[in-house]
């Protein structure tokens, strides 16, 4: 294999390494307190909703992605009182 292959594999496996990972029961935690299903969250931060699956069975992700899922979680507020209702 030439350098220039090797050196990008090399590239790939680093990011694919460093790509940021979820807790799904936090998330799906968080989704229940704003009300709203993994489904509607995908479509609301324009996300795939293959991707959001994936990230639910604790699949890695692009930093674009959870910028996504960031950006969308602050934009939705948080039910009141429902986090009496999310078990500990």
């Amino acid at each position: 294999m030439s350098g220039k292959k090797e050196k990008a594999k090399t590239d790939r496996r680093a990011r694919i390494e460093s790509t940021p990972r979820i807790n799904p029961d936090k998330l799906l935690g968080e989704l229940f307190k704003r009300g709203i299903s993994s489904a509607k969250f995908a479509a609301h931060a324009h996300i795939d909703p293959q991707t959001m699956s994936g990230i639910m069975h604790g699949d890695s992700f692009s930093p674009a992605t959870f910028r996504k899922i960031v950006s969308a979680l602050e934009s939705l507020p948080v039910l009141s009182g429902a986090d009496l209702l999310v078990a500990s």
